[in-house]
Parts: C-alpha cells; structure tokens; sequence
C-alpha cells in the first residue's frame, strides 16, 4: 500500500461489524459524514475490483479505494441501504411471476454488463443473499469477492467456490466456469423465488418452467449460452409485457435527454428502475422506515384506514379484557389475582394470535406444517399452532389463578 492510498483509506472510520463476517465492516467517512462498506480480502482478483471501479454502473455497488496490504485485498465501497432478496423471502415465503421478474430482468440487465466486458467477468455466486433493492428501486448485485475474469487458455478454476443450491455443476467439476455459470444460477434463484425450494427437488411449471429447466442443465451447452438469449424468453412470457414496454420508453427517453451513453450500455445513468413495480416501492418505504417493521398488524403500512381498523380491534379486544368477569368451579365470581390473570390472559391470546395469523416478523417461515406451499398443509399449521397458542396462554392462565 503506497503512502497515498493509506492517507486515503485512513479517512474511512469502523462504525461496526457488518454479520458475522469479521472481514467487512461498516465505515463511515471523517470528512463527508457518509457510510462506507470496507472489506478485507485474503483470496481476491484484484482486476476484477478494478474493472467494476471503471464500470460506476448502478447495478453494482461503487468502489471507491482498493488497496493491498501484507497479502489482503482492501476494498472500499458504497453502503447501500435496503432489504437482500433472501430477507424478502423471509417475510415473503414466495414471490408473484411479476415480482420476480421485476427481480430477474434487473439482475440480467447487470451481468449482461458484466458478461459483455473483455473478457467477461463471471460473478459466480449469485443468489438472494446477494441481491439488494436500493432505495433508487433498482435490484443490484453485490459481493464480487468470488468473481474472475473468463480465461479461455485454462481447462478449469483453480478455486471451487460458490454456494451449493445456486453453484452449477462445473463449479465443482473438471471444466472452467463461464457465463453459463451464472446462467445456471440465475435458473436455480428464480425457482427459488416462485416456490421457496429448489429446484432440484422442485420445479416450476408451465413456460417459466421451461426456462428455469433451460437453464440448469447439468451440460452447460444445452443451457442458455447468453445472458442475451436467456432475457429474451423472460421477456416474451405474458407477465413480462408491462416491463418490456416501460424499459423502451425510458430507455428512449434518457437517450433522447443524453443520459445514456451511447455504445457503452452501462445503464449507470438511468434516473429511475424499469422494472419499479408497487411491490419495490412498497419495500423502498420501509426501507426508509424500518421501524415499522416491528408494529404490530395493522400498522405496519401506515396506511391510514388499516391503522384505524387495526385501532378499533385491539382496543374492542382490550375493553374485552379489563371488563372481562370469571366464575369458579363454585359459581362464585373471581377476584384479586386469579381475575387479573384471566384478563391477562384473554388480552395476550387475541394479542399473541393475530401476530401468528398475520406473519409477524415472518414468524411462518420457521413454524412447520404454515410453512408449507400445499393449502391443505398449510390450513393444517394454522388449526395446530392456534390451538397449541391458546393451551400455553390458558395453561399459564390457570398456574397464576391457582
């Protein structure tokens, strides 16, 4: 690391640890106060880095310093706030075919970049956890710390790396990885995101099916052998339509007002996201108020007339409670603890209940039988775990009253 790139790096102040990982960290810039990612790596391409610092695309993360140090990769690059595809999931379970072609269409539009460089750059490990909506409403791909460049000299990569339901078979095997790679595993996510399993176990129907199919061929020749050819088919499914549309005209309205830059294909200077459906904008207010995350049903929207329905209920359930009178085994009415306990108790259960019912904080995604697709099932988690909620509450009940 020169004397420069330490002065410059030295602005860049730890605020926190960011996950688990104990080689990134949130920064924040000592000058203009603004949020930073820095990363620490021990097995990088450093070009590749480089490359995506050139790009500036809005489909990436800017880089703003890389540096080398005692066998470690420094890079430091932008913060953006938002929600990863895989938290989505988490509350979402599944998504629509035109959510998730909101999805897919942004994330081709930025390896279709990637590919199109010389030579292409192979992100290698796309997937939810990587894929961010920012609050421009943009979908963008984040992490290169396993991308390369494609290298038509070598037979195969001299790193296996990956995540195993995303990772196509040569990932793993005797032969190089290439654009087919990510092609494999934009097939993989997009099952994913139209059922919540995988694809191997489990496959969409019906066209998008066949596309899905198409691209997780064990041979990577009977794959898509483009990016190109793979959004072609999303595009001519019927959902898709409404998307194709708004991209022709925006592209040709920021063409017409010199936003684009001819030939270069980037898409760094687009003002707004193609595919901004209601679902994004939805997520770009909470992104912007996360806190509302955490109130309970009824609230979370802040919207005004489900505020003022989800008032009425619990203030009907709350009169309920406090007015609530108990008889004993003898007929006599209870007092003192035992009635406190059982108006306690009656307030928690409509409380506790229609937190279940209405997917608090995602809670169905770890509750088995609610989890699954199939109704029957689920009908099945919502009469099992309603009952087992309302013998806890009731048991607890008659432990403090006795």
């Amino acid at each position: 690391m020169t004397l420069e790139e330490h002065y410059r790096i030295s602005f860049y102040q730890p605020v926190r640890q960011l996950g688990d990982e104990e080689h990134i960290w949130l920064t924040q810039h000592a000058e203009n106060g603004k949020f930073y990612v820095r990363k620490e790596l021990t097995d990088y391409n450093r070009a590749v880095y480089e490359r995506l610092q050139q790009l500036d695309s809005s489909w990436f993360p800017h880089i703003c310093e890389i540096a080398e140090e005692d066998g470690k990769l420094i890079v430091i690059e932008e913060y953006i706030s938002g929600q990863t595809l895989e938290e989505y999931m988490d509350q979402s379970q599944t998504l629509t075919m035109a959510q998730t072609l909101s999805v897919m269409l942004d994330i081709c539009q930025a390896l279709k970049l990637l590919h199109e460089q010389t030579p292409p750059v192979i992100h290698r490990d796309i997937k939810p956890s990587n894929i961010i909506l920012s609050v421009d409403g943009l979908w963008k791909v984040i992490d290169f710390n396993t991308a390369r460049y494609y290298d038509a000299s070598a037979q195969r990569d001299t790193t296996f790396l990956g995540t195993l339901e995303y990772a196509a078979p040569e990932q793993f095997g005797d032969i190089q990885t290439d654009v087919r790679t990510d092609i494999y595993a934009m097939g993989a996510m997009m099952n994913y995101l139209l059922t919540g399993r995988n694809h191997k176990k489990y496959l969409y129907e019906g066209p998008a099916g066949n596309i899905i199919l198409k691209c997780t061929r064990f041979d990577p020749k009977l794959r898509y052998q483009s990016i190109g050819e793979f959004l072609q088919d999303l595009r001519r499914l019927p959902e898709a339509e409404k998307y194709v549309a708004q991209d022709e005209h925006i592209a040709n309205k920021a063409e017409s007002e010199g936003l684009i830059r001819k030939g270069k294909g980037t898409g760094m200077y687009r003002k707004k996201s193609s595919y901004y459906t209601a679902t994004q904008r939805k997520e770009e207010k909470k992104n912007k108020h996360s806190w509302t995350f955490w109130l309970p049903p009824g609230f979370r929207t802040l919207k005004l007339w489900k505020m003022c329905v989800g008032g009425l209920f619990y203030a009907l359930a709350l009169y309920i409670s406090i007015t609530l009178e108990v008889t004993g085994s003898d007929g006599s009415s209870m007092t003192g603890t035992a009635l406190l306990a059982n108006r306690i108790g009656c307030w928690l259960l409509f409380f506790v209940l229609v937190l279940f019912w209405f997917n608090y904080g995602g809670v169905h995604r770890i509750l088995p039988f609610v989890r699954k697709l199939q109704i029957g099932w689920k009908i099945l988690g919502y009469v099992v775990w309603t009952c087992v909620i309302f013998m806890v509450i009731m048991t607890c009940v008659v432990l403090l009253s006795s």
